[in-house]
């Protein structure tokens, strides 16, 4: 649940600790290598395993896992314990609509010419496992409705403060003009929460 974007802002901010935590082997040497510190600790486990103490975080970030989670409703649970009141919880996942589709599934709808004219949005209602390529094939992803994300966070004691559905920006279209293409539907969800007393 961590990124080096993440590592610098909360070292600029004195941060006490920082424990990064991720199932990649790959990740976790990359941040050892590129985001060492002496307040940054680094776990190699699946967040579904990861074991804290109550109220020991003021702060738990999670950069694209939520998708990645089978049981989304016990991954939130188990922030909001690792939370001290008021503790602020922000994640970023693939927005639903991105998810929606089942394997095999088309995305985009292209003209003759192969140029994109619209995003294909099917089974958004039929939640759950699908496995996809993102990079690799047999990447597993979850997908839940921004109703179910959303509610999920407030059933179980968050109140949402901000919900973003950003866009590439014009340097980085300009870098990667494909990027362009995604102006046409979201394609991340980042929700920021805090924890209720």
């Amino acid at each position: 649940m961590w990124n080096g974007t993440v590592r610098g802002l909360l070292c600029r901010r004195d941060a006490h600790r920082i424990v990064g935590v991720d199932l990649s082997e790959n990740m976790i040497a990359y941040a050892r290598t590129h985001h060492a510190a002496d307040n940054i600790v680094y776990q190699r486990v699946a967040v579904e395993d990861v074991d804290f103490t109550d109220g020991l975080f003021d702060l738990v970030v999670s950069s694209f896992v939520m998708h990645h989670v089978a049981d989304y409703g016990a991954v939130v649970q188990k922030v909001y314990q690792w939370l001290r009141p008021g503790g602020r919880f922000v994640y970023s996942c693939e927005h639903p609509i991105v998810t929606a589709q089942q394997p095999g599934g088309g995305h985009w709808l292209s003209d003759d010419r192969g140029q994109h004219r619209a995003w294909c949005v099917d089974n958004y209602g039929d939640a759950g496992r699908r496995e996809q390529t993102w990079f690799i094939e047999g990447v597993i992803k979850y997908h839940r409705a921004l109703a179910t994300l959303l509610n999920g966070l407030m059933d179980h004691g968050f109140a949402i403060d901000r919900v973003l559905e950003p866009q590439a920006t014009r340097e980085a279209i300009q870098q990667r003009p494909a990027l362009v293409a995604e102006g046409r539907r979201p394609p991340v969800l980042v929700v920021a929460t805090h924890k209720l007393p």
